[in-house]
């Protein structure tokens, strides 16, 4: 039992259960109220922070990361493209056709009256709906459980899951997304990636090993090695 726990490495989760547990008690304040809260904070430190925060979640930072990834063993790179495709799959899905057109927090706040009220961080182009749940925190912690797993080192993963909180945070605060749709991200993207991980690891696969290498010394600068 002990040794399927480590394979699995269920423990490199916990502070990640222990973040989505303790922010549960936001599910008590009013639809916008969190948004409306990090709103008063905003200053031009925060707002530099924050939007540099955001940009990480952006989907098209997943291929500044493979070019990261590739350099690993197969086994690794099929395991975050997996990972990529379930959870971009859940994330359209939900996006485009099952929650499709949902206000995102500028239209709901129009509809109340308060938009005059809410400072939004210049060069931050607002988008108005699919608002739920949230991609830019779902491919942070879909990136950000990936490294968890891979380094397989306890503190490491209390610094990265932080990380990927505070990105998560970042669209709220620039007035994108609610709660509910941050917290659902960040269930997304962790659940997908552990899916995929399982997928992979209880498999064996004869091309697991090989990884590309750069090799000056040859003709061929990319070389494909067994390790």
């Amino acid at each position: 039992m002990i040794n399927k726990y480590k394979q699995y490495r269920f423990q490199l989760l916990l502070p990640f259960v222990i973040i989505l547990l303790g922010s549960v008690f936001f599910f008590t304040y009013p639809k916008g109220e969190v948004v409306l809260l990090l709103n008063k904070l905003h200053n031009p430190t925060f707002n530099f922070i924050f939007r540099k925060l955001s940009s990480i979640g952006n989907a098209l930072s997943v291929f500044f990361f493979l070019l990261i990834v590739v350099r690993f063993k197969f086994k690794y790179l099929y395991f975050f493209i997996l990972a990529f495709a379930i959870e971009s799959f859940i994330i359209i899905i939900c996006k485009h056709l099952i929650f499709d057109g949902t206000f995102r927090p500028y239209l709901f706040f129009k509809e109340l009256g308060l938009l005059d009220a809410i400072d939004f961080v210049q060069g931050v182009k607002i988008r108005k709906t699919d608002s739920f749940p949230s991609g830019h925190t779902a491919y942070s912690f879909f990136i950000a459980t990936f490294f968890v797993l891979k380094l397989n080192n306890l503190k490491s993963s209390v610094v990265i899951f932080l990380l990927a909180t505070l990105i998560g945070v970042s669209r709220m605060y620039l007035v994108q997304h609610f709660f509910a749709d941050v917290f659902t991200g960040a269930v997304v993207g962790v659940l997908a990636t552990y899916t995929a991980f399982i997928l992979v690891f209880k498999t064996q696969k004869s091309w697991y090993n090989y990884r590309l290498t750069i090799n000056t010394n040859k003709e061929s600068l990319v070389v494909l090695t067994n390790e």
